[in-house]
This record gives C-alpha cells, structure tokens and sequence, in this order.
C-alpha cells in the first residue's frame, strides 16, 4: 500500500524527483467560497458553466488546489499564479521557469505531478463498467497493448484497460500535443503499476528509453493512475493535499 504523506505548509523540490499530489475533491459547500476566491476570473467563469453542480465543485477544488501547491513551491499566494497555454490548451506557468506540473481529475479524486525535469503528464481513470471497452481499445490502443490486454483474465480487463489507458494518457499529456497525437504510434507496458514503461515510439525507435512511465498506486481498484516524464533516474514522493490555514489559507 502506497503512503500519502500530509502536505507540507512549502515544498521545495529535488534533484531528479516527480512530486505526486493526492487531491480529494469532495469537500462540504462551505468550502468552496473560499476556493473560489483563489481561482483566475476566467477559472470562476469556467466554474459556474457546468450544468451539475458536482463537475463545478470537482473543478473548483482540483484547480483551487493547483494553484495552493504550485504556491507552495514559489512561495507565492495561490491567486498570483498566472498561467500561459499551449496551442493544444497544456497551461505552464507564464513567469518561473523550470517548474513543470500537470494536472488529472477523475471522479472525486485529482493528481497533480509537479517537477524540475521538464514537461510532465499525469492521468487518473475513475474504473468503471464500460459496454464498448473492447471496440475502444481496437481503435485506440497499439497491437501491442490489444494482445497484453487479451493476455488478461476476463475479470482483470477492466481494470486494465484504464491501466493502459491513464499510462497513455499521462505520455501524450507531458508531450503537450493532446489527442492530436496517434495513439497507436506508440507502446506501453501496464500489467503493474511497478512494471509500467514507456515500451516503443513507432517513429522514434530509440526514444522510449529516455522515458519514465510510472503507474501510480491509488490503494484501490477505483482509480488506474501513472505519471510521465522525459527522463530517467527518477525519484518520486508523493503527497497528500490538506486544505487548511497553515497550508493555503482555506479552513476546510
């Protein structure tokens, strides 16, 4: 079982190491005011769109936390954080260079990767029942990973499918090109989370093994979930988000 250590009041990050942050998204109503208030007004415009009020509080906070941790490494409030996007729509921070994150929520729970070593992708699948998972897995996976997941017991394929699917998720989201980028282009390895990689890159033979694909381990079988970044040698810890005063000035 994986160990969330409560979030510290500032971090500060190290040589070679991914930050993994645990999020979860489902506060009381009397806390989101106060988050509120950390978000761009264009992020509180976004909020108030969804239709359900459950989708505006899981952005509210997810993105409220983002901002409260990225705060914590800059020593910054969470409401001075301004962020540029790439054409595909993959925010970095507009001023403090060399401070790479990523952002994933699904469900009642989000992820935030946060690191010095360059563009990083983190995914996170909420595991539920889905009646096309074979037809989407033919259209959006390699034969590698069709025949891996074939390979598996009929009550593991579930499970791995969203395996497969958060470790591609979180490789095409650190490269910053979206689903614009040919899924079956390249290979992933997912039968655990500590035998995850970064297998092939159908046009880049050798770029694979300047890889790191990690799964995550969520304690559960909810949540598949992993973690992307161009470089090898990496360390990880991981961190479990607490909304509070000394942390980012929100009593929840």
């Amino acid at each position: 079982m994986t160990e969330w250590i409560a979030s510290p009041s500032q971090a500060h990050l190290r040589a070679q190491t991914v930050d993994i942050w645990r999020i979860d998204l489902n506060l009381e109503p009397g806390c989101l005011p106060a988050l509120q208030a950390l978000l761009s007004s264009e992020e509180a415009d976004q909020a108030r769109r969804f239709h359900f009020e459950r989708d505006r509080r899981r952005y509210l906070v997810s993105h409220a936390a983002l901002r409260c941790i990225l705060g914590g490494y800059l020593d910054l409030s969470p409401q001075s954080i301004s962020f540029r996007f790439s054409r595909h729509g993959k925010p970095s921070l507009r001023e403090h260079g060399g401070l790479y994150f990523n952002l994933a929520h699904s469900h009642e729970l989000a992820l935030v990767a946060v690191t010095g070593l360059g563009e990083v992708g983190v995914d996170i699948e909420h595991v539920r029942p889905l009646a096309d998972m074979d037809s989407i897995a033919r259209h959006s996976f390699s034969e590698h990973e069709y025949n891996q997941l074939q390979a598996l017991p009929a009550g593991q394929r579930l499970q791995g499918f969203f395996r497969c699917w958060s470790r591609k998720e979180a490789f095409i989201k650190a490269l910053g090109e979206g689903l614009s980028y040919p899924l079956q282009q390249f290979s992933v390895i997912f039968g655990s989370e500590a035998s995850s990689r970064l297998a092939a890159i159908s046009d880049r033979p050798a770029e694979a093994a300047r890889w790191t694909l990690h799964g995550i381990d969520m304690d559960d079988h909810e949540y598949a979930a992993a973690y992307a970044v161009r470089a090898t040698g990496v360390q990880e810890r991981r961190w479990q988000m607490l909304f509070d005063r000394e942390f980012s000035h929100v009593p929840c």
